[in-house]
């Protein structure tokens, strides 16, 4: 069937892939499988962000990978941990370090960008290895090659929706681009009032 006009939306506001799991895939030896005996674990003064950040993670596994994890703010009470932390010794922004353990999973970011990078990271592990199943490894630091990386809307002239940001920032880009033109958006008639869409950005984490 033909696709209607502007369907294309829908996929730009589909943060997250279902079903990109493969049934018949198993784990490696050197594989930690990712499954509902995990849960991600955040500091007791967690913004707003990384709370969103944990949600995010936690939605990936269960609508792409069929996984239930739980979201908790108490480390002792939990066996196997999926640990959001920041660390003052990376320097770059954006920037993160993951170990990857049979009982702990450790994302160290640099800001709290890196720590969303970090779990994007973990996340295109798991699409590539259609499955739940991420390497061990330990102190793996990435770092972004340049900033700022820029795009525009491919939804129309200087529309942005919030899942459509967030899908921005998974694809590794870290700032969104507009079109101003008379104190407003050139795809606008009249005035602008741009503090919602930054306000929007920033809570993708985007500039």
């Amino acid at each position: 069937m033909p696709e209607k006009n502007y369907d294309f939306r829908k996929f730009l506001d589909e943060i997250h892939a279902k079903n990109l799991r493969d049934p018949d895939k198993k784990a490696k030896e050197d594989e930690v499988i990712l499954d509902s005996s995990w849960s991600i674990v955040l500091p007791e003064n967690a913004s707003a962000f990384m709370v969103d950040t944990a949600r995010d993670f936690a939605d990936y596994l269960f609508v792409s990978m069929e996984e239930s994890v739980r979201i908790s703010r108490k480390a002792e009470a939990v066996d196997k941990k999926i640990l959001l932390s920041l660390t003052d010794s990376l320097s770059k922004k954006r920037s993160f370090r993951l170990s990857v353990s049979d009982t702990l999973i450790c994302i160290e970011g640099a800001d709290e960008r890196g720590i969303a990078m970090g779990c994007y990271y973990l996340e295109d592990m798991m699409t590539l290895n259609e499955a739940p199943y991420i390497q061990k490894v330990t102190n793996l630091v990435k770092e972004p090659l340049f900033s700022p990386r820029m795009v525009h809307s491919g939804y129309g002239m200087d529309v942005f929706t919030f899942p459509y940001l967030k899908k921005i920032a998974h694809a590794g880009f870290d700032t969104v681009v507009i079109y101003v033109k008379d104190g407003g958006l050139a795809g606008h008639n009249g005035p602008f009032d741009f503090a919602p869409m930054i306000d929007m950005a920033e809570n993708a984490g985007l500039d």
